[in-house]
Order: structure tokens, then sequence, then C-alpha cells
């Protein structure tokens, strides 16, 4: 049978009927932002500290019945919004391996300008954060284009791979060491007045 969101859902609700009331409203409270320890608390369990809280809803997301019906819930809601774990991965992508060149030329002489709107591909439109312009009379003149943060996105892209862990997980893996080095070296070398 093919599952559909509402399926899903349907499925998750039997589950949560058979939950608790405060499990119910954990499991309610973990959807909205997907924090343990907050929604927790939010669902109404006591903790003094938030190492408790923390512990509580570790306890509580290990519970089989809760874990099912989120992971039912968050399927369902997936398929409702079409946001998938490789949809998201895609994007990073295209902001990581972004290249300015595919938006901005330079002609002879160095000076910049940008590419007409039909020469710019779909990828480099969304490695694009923002874009000022200036009216003048009848046209308008770009003057500023921001990309979004491109190392931000190789180190999500890093974390994603098992290769960087997210700050405060402890020390990062020899192989990002070595990437690190390597990319030094290259920056090292690159000859005076080049961008990097």
């Amino acid at each position: 049978m093919m599952m559909t969101p509402n399926r899903l859902a349907y499925d998750a609700e039997v589950l949560l009927c058979k939950l608790p009331d405060k499990q119910r409203r954990f499991v309610e409270e973990y959807l909205k932002d997907c924090n343990g320890a907050a929604a927790y608390v939010r669902a109404g369990y006591r903790a003094r500290t938030p190492d408790v809280a923390a512990k509580g809803a570790h306890d509580l997301l290990n519970k089989p019945d809760v874990a099912a019906a989120l992971d039912l819930l968050q399927r369902a809601r997936s398929m409702r919004s079409q946001i998938y774990a490789d949809r998201v991965l895609e994007e990073l992508a295209r902001i990581a391996f972004s290249d300015i060149g595919d938006v901005i030329r330079f002609d002879g002489a160095g000076r910049p300008s940008i590419r007409p709107l039909g020469e710019i591909t779909e990828d480099a439109r969304r490695s694009i954060a923002s874009v000022e312009i200036r009216q003048l009379g009848e046209f308008a003149e770009v003057i500023k284009v921001k990309f979004h943060d491109k190392n931000a996105a190789l180190f999500k892209l890093l974390e994603h791979l098992g290769i960087a862990r997210p700050k405060g997980e402890g020390e990062e893996s020899p192989l990002l060491a070595f990437l690190i080095e390597q990319l030094a070296k290259v920056q090292g070398s690159a000859p005076a007045g080049s961008i990097t």
C-alpha cells in the first residue's frame, strides 16, 4: 500500500492514542522545534536542571511508541512539504560549490559586470543571498551581489559526511585536518593579488 501523508498521520494518531497524556504532549511539542529538553518541559515534565530535561527527553525519545509516532509524523510532514534530506543537501552543495564566475564576468581590464540573467544558471542564482539595485530613471544598475556563506555550507556538508563534528563535540577528524592543511598550502602559494 502506498503511504500517503494522511495515512502516516493516521497511523501516528493510532500510536499517540496509546500513549499517556504527557508522552503524547511531548511528541507534539518535540515536532515544533526538535528540541527534546524544551519539549520535555513544555509537555509538563518537571526538570530541576537542563541536564535533567535532556536526560528525560532522551529516555522518551528511546521509547518505541514515542519514537515510532515521531517517525511517522516527521515522514508525513516531509511528504506534505516536499522537504527531504536529499533536497537540503543539494541546496547546500549548490552554495558550497558555487562559482562567482557564473554570476559575474570580468572584461579585459578586469572590471566586473553582472552576467545577463539568461546566462546565469539556476544553481548560480540559488547561491545568491541578495542583490542591491540602484534605480537610474528607466534603468536599474546592480550595485551589490551577496552570496550565501560558502564556508558554512562546506562545513555543514563535512558534518553530514562525518568528516567534521559540530562545535563542542570533540576533536576534528584527521581527514579534516589534512584538508585544512592542504587548503592553507594552496592559499599560501596563490599569486599576489589573486582572489582567494
